[in-house]
């Protein structure tokens, strides 16, 4: 029996159609439209599959899971060969590998009842390790080179996805962080420079060196207001070091508390300029429904929401 409310077709088309709004600028031409067919073609394959599927009763959500997987690491992959510099005629079975990998691990996943944190670290790990047993047979046959190998390995789209994310957080900055960051700078100046110093380590590469600039400044604590001081205090959580590996869990249930507790039309302004792919996983959290978001992107996400509707 088909899946009752799964139009993997229309899904795959508006899969690929987002997938055309937020492919690097740099990718053009033929590539860019590669990038675009691939998705479309993968997650039609797919979704046709698992359309057609009488054994596993897989539900709608599931399947569009599934086929979502499919795409995301279809485009991120397919950048990845790309900047790499594979040619173009090994690309397809390169891809078809990463994508039968993502569909059988996958499915595994949901039918072992896999918790979505369990289930997106295991298709990325299942992921990294089809991609690199490929290149490794590329290279071994000849087709190419010990340095583009090399490339390939340190090349990763989703990571340049979190930091570009991170970028443009910083150059958000709000001036109610500035000041927060300001009045924990008066706290710190009261303590010894060692201790300041280590305290300051804790934070953020971009926080830490707004804070050591107001650690340096003097007559900082003259300079602001002591009830702003006060009121910033009591905001800032002060003393808990950020952990080295985001919790997807944790913050997407982050990401539910913010929908739920803040003006739902306020937060989705917030994100009005966002990719496509940011936009559905805060819209989907106001029904506590998963969006497959790499966890390092998901925590710059909600940092950047809370620090503006504070």
């Amino acid at each position: 029996m088909a899946i009752e409310g799964f139009d993997y077709k229309a899904f795959a088309k508006d899969l690929a159609g987002q997938a055309n709004a937020v492919i690097p600028k740099e990718i053009q031409g033929a590539d860019r439209q590669y990038i675009i067919n691939l998705i479309l073609s993968f997650c039609n394959m797919s979704g046709e599959a698992l359309y057609n599927d009488t054994k596993s009763n897989f539900t709608a959500d599931q399947a569009m899971l599934i086929t979502q997987f499919i795409g995301e690491w279809a485009f991120h992959k397919a950048i990845d060969a790309i900047k790499t510099g594979i040619d173009p005629q090994y690309r397809d079975g390169l891809m078809q590998k990463v994508a039968f990998t993502v569909f059988e691990i996958a499915k595994l996943a949901i039918q072992r009842n896999l918790p979505q944190d369990q289930m997106i670290a295991l298709v990325e790990e299942h992921v990294k390790k089809a991609y690199n047993k490929a290149i490794a047979e590329l290279t071994q046959s000849g087709a190419i080179t010990e340095e583009i190998a090399e490339k390939a390995k340190n090349q990763s789209n989703i990571d340049d996805m979190a930091k570009q994310m991170q970028e443009d957080v910083t150059s958000k900055m709000s001036d109610n962080k500035i000041l927060k960051l300001a009045a924990f700078a008066v706290i710190l100046q009261r303590m010894p420079y060692e201790k300041a110093i280590a305290i300051i380590n804790k934070f953020d590469k971009d926080d830490a060196n707004v804070l050591m600039q107001y650690l340096e400044m003097e007559d900082l604590d003259r300079k602001l207001d002591k009830s702003i001081i006060k009121k910033c205090l009591d905001e800032v959580k002060i003393s808990i070091p950020k952990p080295k590996h985001a919790n997807p869990n944790k913050v997407f249930g982050k990401m539910c508390k913010i929908v739920k507790n803040s003006n739902f039309d306020k937060v989705l302004n917030i994100i009005k300029d966002e990719r496509p792919i940011i936009q559905m996983y805060v819209q989907n959290a106001k029904n506590r429904e998963v969006t497959p978001l790499p966890a390092k992107v998901a925590e710059v996400l909600v940092q950047h929401i809370e620090e503006k509707i504070s």
